[in-house]
């Protein structure tokens, strides 16, 4: 018995074939027994484009997500409203239920990657050694988002978009909410749209820019 692998939509299947040794099986049956009802078909692959309007998008989402982490927390320190945020944020906004996120922080050190969501929740509201109750898990994180931040603005030096991937390149700036002082900041961002159109971060590189001997 002859058997065919097929990968449809990243699945394999198996299909089984009568085989040309069988006396049973003309030729007839040969080249027509392989016909099979047709399998459920992949999403439309043009539904999958990324396009530099959705980056742009959802850099803004982004933005306003650190923006409200820190308003939350603000108005309520000791409340849950700026860690729910946190949390959808990492479950939606980044890819970790789906894929390898890479993640590497601005201010991290001690733990430079950030591999799950509760490495991205620690850096973005804190661990308790620095605010009281925070649910961080790495004694480094001050908790970035909380800091408060008024608007984050991306200035794009490219944006380079394949099928459903887009990476953009750039810097960001951070304007405190207290002093209102600005923090540039690099950025590499990777993105990825999945089936139902949902797009999620899986690559994030974020530092500040280099300060050369004087």
């Amino acid at each position: 018995m002859l058997r065919t692998l097929t990968i449809l939509c990243g699945v394999a299947t198996g299909v089984a074939l009568p085989s040309a040794n069988d006396p049973a099986n003309d030729l007839r049956s040969l080249l027509f027994g392989s016909f099979r009802p047709a399998p459920t078909p992949c999403p439309d692959a043009h539904t999958l484009v990324m396009t530099t309007q959705e980056v742009l998008q959802q850099q803004k989402i982004w933005g306003d997500t650190v923006v409200a982490i820190g308003a939350a927390y603000t108005a309520n320190p000791t409340g849950q409203e700026h860690i729910k945020i946190a949390t959808d944020a990492a479950s939606n906004i980044y890819a970790y239920d789906h894929l390898l996120v890479m993640f590497k922080p601005t201010l991290a050190s001690d733990v430079q990657f950030r591999p799950n969501p509760q490495d991205a929740l620690s850096y973005f509201v804190g661990h308790s050694d620095h605010i009281a109750g925070a649910p961080g898990i790495h004694m480094e994180d001050t908790g970035f988002a909380v800091k408060p931040w008024s608007s984050v603005v991306f200035h794009n030096h490219g944006i380079y978009c394949s099928g459903d991937i887009c990476h953009a390149m750039g810097v960001y700036d951070f304007t405190d909410a207290n002093i209102n002082n600005v923090t540039t900041v690099e950025y590499t961002f990777g993105y990825k749209k999945f089936p139902g159109g949902n797009i999620r971060i899986f690559l994030h590189h974020s530092s500040l820019p280099f300060q050369p001997a004087r």
